[in-house]
């Protein structure tokens, strides 16, 4: 029980840790977009919610699907988290969750699907059909799950973004959504940006050239 006690502890610190992390990565003020309903993914294509440019902000526990080719979904300060992208190539609907947590089992009882591995891919799914998306012809690229907490005699069950990564995996898998681009892993936080009307998702770390995944 002990064990189990300081896992949740770490994971709340962890959270809180990676929200003043976003913050920081942020390079320009960012939209916190409201929750179409309590536990409802924010989706459309409506320019409301949209920055410069179409720009709309994916922050910790949002999701986002749309249909609108002029969108730029971004996902700022992936640490630990996990950026999940999903689309149908061919009718270009698509959308992206920024997912926190491997397993709702985990929560304190945040509204936002999206972030739990095991509701907000499935939901991510459930959208992009929805819109209009063929569920077959659907394809996944995903960023993120860093480790980016070192704590002496940490293993692998403490190891969020790895855990993150693992289920976003199980997911998909779990959808029948094929993963065929992914950028996981390591000790640096991430960029993950999707330009939906050209079906090109791009990564970058810190320092780095932002490239395509």
């Amino acid at each position: 029980m002990q064990n189990s006690d300081n896992v949740i502890a770490l994971l709340k610190l962890a959270s809180a840790e990676l929200a003043r992390a976003g913050q920081a990565m942020a390079a320009a003020p960012t939209k916190r977009l409201a929750q179409v309903q309590a536990q409802e993914p924010i989706v459309g294509d409506s320019q409301e919610n949209a920055g410069v440019d179409g720009v709309v902000s994916i922050g910790m526990g949002g999701l986002h699907v749309t249909a609108d080719f002029d969108s730029v979904l971004v996902a700022y300060g992936l640490g630990s988290c996990v950026g999940v992208v999903i689309q149908d190539p061919e009718t270009r609907i698509g959308g992206m969750a920024h997912v926190v947590l491997p397993t709702s089992s985990l929560g304190s009882g945040e509204n936002e699907v999206a972030r739990y591995a095991d509701l907000g891919v499935g939901r991510l799914v459930g959208e992009t059909v929805r819109r209009g998306g063929s569920r077959g012809r659907l394809q996944a690229k995903i960023a993120g799950g860093a480790r980016m907490f070192d704590v002496p005699g940490q293993g692998a069950g403490l190891d969020i973004g790895a855990r993150n990564a693992e289920a976003v995996r199980a997911a998909l898998l779990e959808a029948g959504v094929p993963i065929v681009a992914a950028d996981v892993g390591g000790s640096n936080g991430r960029t993950m940006r999707f330009h939906v009307g050209a079906r090109k998702v791009y990564v970058r770390l810190p320092g780095m050239t932002e490239r395509e995944l």
